[in-house]
């Protein structure tokens, strides 16, 4: 959308013009990119948060194992 205001004798005028071909072609561009865009960051944080979520449950997972190997060398260790 293009405006052009002209001034003559204190009245304004804005004249519109309907977008033509070229422009239209450029603002679908512009579009196209930006959608892009925000699907590669998109991508790149899904593929930056997937090995911190595996690593995050393996912890999980070590966590327990050690704790309750711990507890069970402490039933030993006091002859329970």
């Amino acid at each position: 959308m293009w405006t052009y205001v002209h001034t003559r004798d204190g009245t304004q005028r804005i004249y519109i013009a309907k977008p033509g071909l070229p422009e239209i072609i450029v603002i679908l561009l512009i579009v196209g990119f930006l959608a892009a865009i925000s699907f590669l960051v998109f991508a790149g944080l899904v593929l930056f948060w997937i090995p911190l979520l595996i690593g995050g449950i393996l912890l999980a997972l070590i966590s327990s194992a050690v704790r309750y190997r711990w507890r069970q060398f402490q039933a030993w260790w006091s002859g329970r």
